[in-house]
């Protein structure tokens, strides 16, 4: 699993590659919120456009994420899911906690 920051503002972009699992989900976790530790953030997107898999380990990655974006006022985002991983997010329910951005939109600027 790897990932690559890429930021705009006062928005912070992950990009994910490879597997988001059980395996993966700490370490992605901890580097995530080293990069919120800054405050600066209002918005985080997870771009899932080269993410191959995910299982409940992401959604809680995302869950915790969403929580402590919440304590400052800002909102968490997923861009481009697979239909495998977008699904995932549906039956998870987080779909009633964060946007889904397709390819088509444009989420580079924040959220929908």
């Amino acid at each position: 699993m790897q990932i690559v920051f890429e930021t705009n503002g006062t928005t912070l972009v992950a990009k994910l590659y490879g597997e988001l699992d059980h395996h993966s989900a700490s370490g992605i976790r901890e580097k995530v919120d080293l990069k919120l530790t800054s405050g600066i953030y209002h918005c985080l997107i997870f771009d899932f456009e080269n993410l191959t898999f995910m299982d409940s380990s992401g959604i809680g990655v995302i869950m915790g994420r969403v929580k402590n974006m919440a304590v400052v006022g800002g909102k968490v985002s997923v861009a481009n899911p697979n239909p495998n991983v977008e699904k995932m997010l549906h039956m998870g329910g987080l779909d009633k906690y964060i946007s889904i951005l397709k390819k088509e939109d444009s989420f580079k600027g924040g959220m929908r």
